[in-house]
Formats: C-alpha cells, structure tokens, sequence
C-alpha cells in the first residue's frame, strides 16, 4: 500500500487505464507480415501490455502484437490488447487477422499464344488467394513491368484474373505481336507472378463468319459491409467498342445514373463505392449500347457499430454513493448479440453476489447502484472495476471496455472562522484563514481561495503582495492577508470562500472579514447611539429601585414588632385556650399564713428573711410561692397578689387575660382572685407604692 501511495504521489491524479484504439478495429495479417497493431494506453503508470486471442487464449507480451515472419493460418483470429495499472484494467476492441496467402497453381506455365484474326481467347492468370478473392490481380507486359491498361476488348476478370480478347482484328495483332504479358497476384505484402503468354500472330487461319458476341459477367449478387468500398465490375467482349453507363433503380422503379459523390470509375467499365452506406444498397445495372445491359444487385450489411458515444461504455470517475449508469446499443446488420462481463466474470455470475447490479430488459444498460469506496463490505479495492461488454455478429465481434473508478467523497473539516478588524488597531497588519478537507487517499487536494466585496461576485484570487501563495494563486490550505497600514483594511471587507477540491469532487466554506472603520469623533448617527444608551441606562436605574423598594416593603413586612397572639400559638400547638381558661378559672385564694419573706432578705434556701426596714418593698405586694405568670415573650397572664400597706385595704379590679375582675385585698385577708391583672384597656394594673 504504501508503494502504491509513493507511486500515485509521484505521478499525479490516478488514472486507471484507458485505451486508444480504433472502433471498430479491423485488420489483415499474412505470412509475410511482421508488425500487426501496437496498443497505446494512457493512465497512471506503470502500464503492462498483453495481447491475448480469443480463439487459443494465448498471451503476447508487450504492447506491440508481432508475428513470425511466416504467419500461419493456425494463427487466424481475433486478438484484443489488455493494458493493466495498479488502479484498474482495461481491454481493447477486437482486431480481426486473417491469414492471407498468394500462390500459383500447378497450371500455371508458361504459354505460347497463336493468334488467329478474328478468334477470342480467355488466358488464365494461375494465382490462388487464400481467402479466395482476397488477392489483387494485375497484368503485366514482361517489357519493364508495365501494367497492363485494360480494353473494351481486351480486359480481365478481377475476381479469378483470367484475360478475356474479344476479337482479334488488326489493333489486337499489333498490340499482343512478339510480346509476353504476365499475370500477378498480391495478398498483404507478399506478390507471386504465376503465368506468362507470350504471342505470335498467325495469318494461316481467318474465320469463316464473324463470331457471336460474347459477354463476361461478374458476379451478379454482391455484399458489401458498412464503410468499406466495392468495386462492381461489368464488361463486355463484343465486336465494336462501346461506353458503359452505370445506372441504379430508384424506390419509384426509374433507372437514374450514378452520380452520389463516394462513386467514381477507375475503368471504363468498373464502379466503385468508396465508402458503402445504407443507402448504397439496391439494384445496379450497367449499359453498352441500347442491347447490352447487365444488372447486380448490392446488399449492404454492418459489422457492429455505435452511433454515438453516448451508447458505448466509456471510462467515468465516481464518487461514493452515486449510481453509475453503463450503455452499450450497438447497430448493425444483422442486429448484434450483447454480453457483459465484470473482470472477466459473466454477468450471470456476477450478479449472485452484487444484488446492485441489474441490465435493462433489452440488456443493453448497465446500471450499477450506490457505488462504495471505502465503506464496502469485504471489498478491499471497493467497487472499482472494469467492465466490458462484447458485441457481435456474423460479420464481426468487437469488445468495448469501461473502467468505474470509485473516490471517497471531499469535505471540509475545518472550515474558515469570521474574522473581525479595526482601522483604530495600528498594530493589526494581517489575517489569517485556515482551511483543511478530508479526501480519497489515492488523490492530491488543492485549494482555491475567492474574495466577494459587497455587493459583488465571487472572484478568484491571484498571486500579489496582499496574500501568502504558491505557484501565482492561492492555492494552499492558508489564506493570509496582509496590508501596510490597518486604514487599508476596509479595501478587504466581504467573503472569503474556501474550494478543497481533487479534481473529481469539492466542497466549499465561506468566512467573512468584518473591518470596523469607528474613529473617535464620533458623528451624528454615533451622538443619537448614545442618546439611546442614556435613556436604556435610566431606564435600568428606575427597575433598580423600584426592586430596593419592595425588598424594603417585604423585610419590614416578615419582621415588624405586634402584640404576641397567645390564642392562635396555642391552636397551632393543638391546645384549646376556651376549655384551658375554664378548667384554670379565678378561684377563691387564700393568703398563706405566714407573711412572705422579702426579697432582700431572701436566702438561697427555700426560707426567706423579713426585716422591720423593709416594708414598703415590692414583695409586700406579691405572693412568692404565687408570683405573677408571664408567657414566653414575657407578657403577663395573670394577676399580682394583694397586699397591705398602712392597714389600709385596697380593693383592686382589673382583667386577668382579658377578664374583668372586681376583689378585696388586704393583709392577711382573703382574695377571691389574683391581686393583680390587666385593666378593661389592655393595661397593667400595679399597686402604687
């Protein structure tokens, strides 16, 4: 793999083998022949050449097919060229050879011709072709090999060569007297001559009468294949010359004269075709006088052909997930047969693997579905391969190949970033754009780099100072612009675009250049952005303290000061404060009877001390082992004990938790409810000292 990679580096893009060669090809070979057809491939090299034939499966080596100088007719048949790289293989249209060969027959000796006024003769040439027909006959004078020019009345046949005199008058004795003609034939590059007649005028012998006209026919019914040229041959050996006219049958019926331009007479009584179309085909008749006529009739057939390039298969590169589509629709007379091949597997073979393979019903389409590259299963090489089709007929067989040649598909991985300059940085004098793509690892990526202004196209750029290039454009994966002053900045604003390509896929990124052309005095469009600013500031301040505000509102809210609720703490704590109050009502209380020690004489044993200097004092007014009761936030609940200050009684009314109470207190007497309490307005009522 790795020479393989070193190899495609150093050749540039792959390329997988792609033949020149001529369609259709079609040649000859003899037994003299040494250099047959040479096969020219273009693609990534090294290319390897092979010819190989269809009839033995024999393998030539090289791109030259040569054969032994004695080409024998074992050795007859269709050769095609193979040429192979490392990325693909690609085969050649058939080359057809046939074997040719040139001979004298064993009758073929030497003549000595008498001639006699008013007789014909007909000299045989005594050349044998192999194939018959295939050899061009010439007649020759022995006198410097001077080809003979043929006569009204005195011709031969091209066919079998033999030599056909009319009639011998004065002109033919003196033309033929004391000389000798011979007859040669040629096949390829090999000539023979065979007979040789030499003449002797006799005027022993004159005729009677004068002979019958005698004619010489060719072949009545001819053959002829598309693009190649025929001769039609029709003479005759009469008495008087005459001009032959050749004519040929419209579709109406009428006999109209040859005149399409591919025809022209290279005797005075032969036609030919230069290049044989369709149209050519139909009746053909040749004229001397008003009596003489002969009619042939042309068929032309074709050897398998295509009609445009379009309906043959033809290289193409893909890219992973396409669909490639394959034709081959040849022409020809009779109608060609079609056979598909994948690397040499037939495609009935082939399709019972590759279920994306399938043939139109006429099996002249190939369609081959979401090619893979590097994501086949089990195909190392992926779906590259070449495929040929073979076309035939009774005329021909021709095999045209394609190579389908799969590439991962290019992508952009980094993609160039927005970029963002000011006029006011003097120390900004250039930017930089990256850019990397992923793609097929048999192909070398390269980068195009375009600006867009505003309001402007796309444009490529070019090698000048303002940009880091190569090879006079930007073609690197790195786009720096660079400017002398950062005032020349706005001149680069707009759209940077990105172009990864290999030349068989691409994919493109844009990135613009923002410039910010502010300067510090600032005009009247800048005065009224920060008018807007003032009042989006003032507007900001205001929702500030209105949110101060309510946090003010709420704190003092959750921690103002109230009178303690001692009904609804009970509730809450699931105590009944109604039932509570009357299970705990004011009942009779009886003063103790011993008076109660002060406070100042109170000891820290459970006893107290009274002294004569302390009355007056508070605990007179209160019962220590009843002291008043508090709840938990030191509210009072209940009433203070009576007392007596200068044996005077005080009655004292007031509420014990909210309740009116009326009593008489007075030392050592008795109360009927607690001494003290709060008043009908919520108050304390303390005794005054």
């Amino acid at each position: 793999m790795k020479e393989r990679m070193n190899e495609f580096l150093h050749s540039g893009p792959i390329q997988p083998p792609i033949i020149k060669s001529r369609h259709p090809a079609f040649d000859y070979a003899n037994d003299m022949k040494e250099k047959a057809d040479t096969c020219v491939a273009i693609g990534t090299p090294p290319i390897h050449y092979y010819w190989e034939s269809e009839k033995s499966g024999q393998k030539i080596p090289g791109p030259t097919l040569n054969f032994s100088k004695h080409f024998s007719r074992s050795e007859e048949g269709n050769y095609y060229c193979v040429a192979t790289n490392a990325f693909g293989v690609a085969q050649s249209n058939v080359t057809k050879y046939i074997f040719q060969k040139a001979s004298c027959s064993s009758s073929s000796v030497p003549n000595n011709i008498f001639l006699l006024e008013g007789f014909s003769y007909q000299l045989p040439c005594g050349v044998e072709c192999i194939p018959e027909g295939t050899c061009e006959i010439q007649w020759k004078w022995l006198s410097g090999y001077i080809p003979f020019t043929p006569r009204t009345d005195m011709r031969f046949d091209p066919f079998s060569g033999t030599m056909h005199i009319n009639y011998v008058d004065s002109s033919i004795r003196d033309l033929l007297s004391g000389k000798t003609l011979i007859c040669s034939g040629k096949a390829g590059v090999t000539t023979v001559e065979c007979a040789s007649h030499t003449f002797t005028y006799s005027s022993d012998h004159r005729p009677k009468t004068t002979p019958t006209e005698l004619k010489f026919n060719t072949e009545p019914n001819l053959l002829a294949l598309l693009g190649d040229s025929i001769t039609l041959d029709c003479f005759f050996v009469t008495r008087d010359r005459c001009t032959v006219a050749w004519e040929m049958k419209s579709s109406d019926g009428d006999w109209r004269p040859v005149k399409f331009s591919e025809a022209f007479f290279n005797s005075p009584d032969s036609l030919t075709i230069s290049s044989v179309k369709f149209s050519h085909a139909g009746q053909y008749r040749c004229k001397c006088g008003e009596e003489g006529v002969h009619e042939k009739n042309l068929t032309v057939r074709a050897r398998p052909y295509f009609k445009s390039v379009d309906d043959m298969p033809v290289s193409k590169q893909y890219v992973e997930g396409d669909d490639a589509v394959i034709n081959c629709r040849p022409l020809g007379v009779p109608e060609p047969t079609v056979e598909w091949f994948f690397d040499s597997t037939p495609y009935k073979k082939y399709i019972e693997t590759h279920p994306k393979v399938w043939l139109s019903d006429d099996g002249r389409q190939l369609n081959y579905r979401q090619l893979c590259r590097s994501r086949c299963t089990n195909k190392p090489k992926g779906d590259n391969i070449v495929i040929t089709c073979v076309v035939s007929n009774v005329h021909a067989t021709y095999r045209y190949s394609a190579a389908i040649s799969v590439y991962d598909r290019t992508v952009i991985t980094k993609a160039p970033e927005n970029r963002s300059v000011s006029v006011t940085n003097k120390y900004t004098t250039s930017v930089v754009f990256d850019c990397a793509a992923q793609n097929d690892i048999y192909t070398n990526i390269t980068y195009y780099w375009f600006f867009r202004p505003a309001n402007q196209d796309f444009f490529h750029l070019l090698n000048s100072t303002d940009y880091a290039v190569s090879n006079g454009r930007v073609h690197s994966d790195q786009l720096e612009i660079r400017v002398m002053n950062s005032t020349d900045w706005p001149a680069h604003a707009g759209d940077y675009k990105c172009k990864a390509t290999n030349n068989i896929t691409f994919d493109e990124k844009v990135a613009t250049l923002l410039v910010n052309e502010s300067s510090p005095t600032a005009g009247p469009s800048k005065k009224a952005d920060a008018f807007s600013w003032i009042i989006i500031l003032a507007v900001c301040a205001i929702i500030l303290v209105l949110i101060l505000c309510i946090i003010v509102v709420w704190c003092c809210y959750y921690n103002r000061g109230a009178e303690y609720k001692v009904d609804k703490k009970e509730r809450k704590s699931g105590n009944k404060p109604e039932e509570e109050l009357e299970r705990t009502a004011f009942q009779n209380y009886q003063r103790p009877s011993t008076n109660p020690l002060k406070s100042s004489r109170m000891s820290l044993d459970t006893s107290m001390q009274m002294d004569s200097d302390d009355e007056g004092s508070l605990n007179d007014y209160g019962d220590i082992d009843h002291p008043g009761k508090f709840g938990e936030d030191g509210s009072f609940i209940g009433q203070y004990n009576t007392s007596t200050r200068n044996n005077n009684t005080h009655n004292v009314s007031g509420t014990a938790s909210g309740q009116p109470y009326t009593g008489t207190v007075g030392r050592g007497g008795t109360n009927a409810g607690y001494p003290y309490g709060t008043n009908g307005y919520g108050q304390n009522n303390f005794p005054r000292i």
